[in-house]
């Protein structure tokens, strides 16, 4: 439960919206970070994506809007927030998050291949 916990607070921890020049389409995953992030369905506001991290795999900057993640696949994962602020994230099978939105970057620093599926809603809250 801690772990979830943790995760949970670091990724709710990531919003940074006041960067010059920052526009959520220009920091959107699915054009930064296609090599992770790989889009397998958009509709109806909302947006489905299987991430495949193999060891050392980046995902660039990126924002994401409302979203939740499932790990499906464990490892170990740095956080890094547009500060430079770096968290280490060990990721669990079954682990689950529902996030708001945020903005960073990651690496995979573990030696397995970790994989979540993250689903992303694009219509406003109401």
């Amino acid at each position: 439960m801690k772990k979830i916990i943790l995760f949970a607070f670091i990724f709710l921890n990531g919003l940074h919206w006041g960067a010059p020049g920052n526009s959520l389409l220009a920091q959107d995953v699915h054009m930064t970070a296609s090599n992770v992030y790989k889009l397998v369905a958009d509709s109806l506001g909302m947006r489905i994506f299987e991430t495949v991290w193999t060891p050392g795999a980046k995902a660039a900057f990126h924002t994401h809007p409302d979203y939740a993640a499932y790990v499906v696949e464990g490892g170990t994962l740095d956080i890094i927030e547009a500060d430079g602020k770096k968290t280490t994230v060990e990721l669990v099978p079954g682990m689950a998050l529902i996030a708001g939105t945020e903005s960073h970057s990651a690496i995979n620093t573990g030696k397995t291949t970790i994989k979540v599926v993250v689903v992303e809603t694009t219509r406003p809250r109401k």
